[in-house]
């Protein structure tokens, strides 16, 4: 378990109280001045059957890969930690063998427009067996666009998403090109312009394509590519609930084996078994986070449409009176670090960068220390010096109670999860120095794809 985040840096020098890897996600490594070789707890809110397959980002592969609880124990938040914020139910009523997806042509879109290559499956996952690939060729029809539809369960109480993969043979932008839309009739081919796409790094060309569904019932699905823009591939389609939790995030696709309402992932978080974990007036954390979605300043969006973040918890820690806690912040629209009470008030409140691209890699280190009678708390991001506070007016006191370390959530495993990518996690107790805090949170930021170090 060590080795996977690397013993010479984090161990040798540093000596953490713990380690942890989403590869080996059931068990935290034991640190030279560990508290004890305690487990962490993978929770399902949901309750989701230990054989149900879903996909998470297998981060060295950059692609999906299928997985179940029961068959992949030690894996199944994939390589890079995918955390999951909240009820995702798949409501795609045909399965991702089905002929063309479900999908038909809509006049005068001619049938060859649309068709499977017999024995191609969608480079975007591994682990399943998806059925031929399914193509959307633009050059039959040089004076019509492309427009392919088909029915599925629409709602009249809950905001659906619709999220399709898509990929060009040419290497195409589908921004601009490919759109969706929804409508109460068969045969329609209107289309929506605020149709959102989402490039996903290093996967081949492959990009997320999503609309928000209004709340109507039946509802078809309609799928609009420009005319003379090639070959596109399609895969993993999605029909799935939008919760007021919920980020404007590229979701793992989640296969449908056996229905239309049962493959699902869940609010999935971890905890230590026990109440086992320590803050000390000296101390450091340092974690690899990616974020599938930018940040505010360069263009994030949530569902409704506002340049905001709701709240989500990455990491929390309550000792007695004593927090520790890190958050991606509805408020200040980036993430927070902050050390405190467990009555909400900080003596620290750490500030990373405001501004990051999508997927993008952050090494996060936080120190807190007293030398030479001065308190001292400081924040370091990709090798930067993010923020700092000195002489705060309150302090991690000596003999603070062990307590239970929560990733991913809030203790109770309340909504407002972390739905995001938290692939390595460290925590010590003694000093780290200003230089190796740089340099570990360089070197977290580089291990955060599900690289061992």
């Amino acid at each position: 378990m060590i080795e996977g985040i690397g013993r010479a840096l984090l161990l040798g020098q540093h000596s953490p109280t713990f380690v942890w890897d989403p590869i080996r996600s059931r068990a935290a490594g034991l640190g030279l001045e560990g508290d004890g070789n305690f487990k962490l707890t993978k929770t399902d809110e949901d309750a989701i059957p230990t054989t149900e397959p879903f996909c998470v980002w297998d981060s060295g592969g950059e692609r999906f890969r299928v997985v179940t609880p029961a068959g992949n124990p030690e894996e199944v938040f994939g390589s890079a930690g995918y955390f999951s914020d909240g009820y995702i139910q798949q409501r795609w009523s045909a399965l991702w063998n089905a002929t063309n997806l479900g999908f038909a042509v809509t006049t005068p879109t001619p049938a060859g427009s649309l068709y499977q290559d017999t024995g191609v499956q969608a480079d975007i996952v591994s682990g399943a067996t998806l059925g031929d690939i399914t193509v959307v060729d633009t050059t039959v029809d040089l004076a019509n666009d492309a427009v392919i539809e088909r029915s599925n369960t629409g709602s009249t109480g809950f905001t659906r998403v619709v999220q399709i993969l898509v990929k060009s043979e040419a290497g195409t932008s589908p921004v601009g090109i490919v759109t969706l839309g929804t409508n109460t009739t068969a045969g329609t081919r209107t289309t929506s312009a605020s149709t959102w796409c989402r490039k996903l790094p290093g996967s081949r060309g492959w990009w997320a394509v999503m609309f928000t569904a209004p709340l109507v019932t039946p509802i078809y699905i309609t799928l609009k590519v420009t005319k003379n823009t090639g070959r596109w591939f399609l895969a993993c389609p999605m029909f799935y609930n939008k919760w007021l939790t919920s980020e404007n995030i590229t979701r793992a696709p989640i296969p449908v084996t056996t229905g239309p309402t049962v493959s699902r992932r869940g609010l999935w978080y971890l905890t230590s078994t026990n109440a086992e974990v320590t803050l000390k007036p000296t101390g450091w954390l340092a974690m690899s986070v990616v974020l599938p979605d930018p940040s505010v300043s360069n263009g994030h969006l949530d569902y409704a449409g506002a340049a905001s973040y709701k709240i989500a918890y990455l990491l929390h820690l309550d000792c007695g009176l004593y927090r520790l806690r890190v958050t991606m912040s509805d408020t200040y629209d980036r993430i927070i670090v902050s050390l405190g009470t467990a009555a909400g008030v900080n003596f620290a409140f750490l500030d990373c960068p405001s501004s990051w691209e999508g997927y993008a890699a952050l090494g996060i280190v936080v120190t807190w220390e007293i030398n030479n009678g001065t308190k001292y708390a400081m924040l370091y991001v990709n090798g930067v010096k993010q923020d700092s506070v000195v002489n705060p007016a309150d302090w991690y006191p000596q003999g603070l109670v062990p307590s239970t370390l929560w990733v991913g959530t809030v203790p109770g495993g309340a909504n407002s999860a972390a739905d995001c990518y938290i692939s390595k996690i460290a925590m010590g107790r003694k000093q780290l120095l200003r230089k190796d805090a740089r340099v570990l949170s360089v070197h977290m930021r580089d291990i955060a794809r599900g690289q061992i170090a």
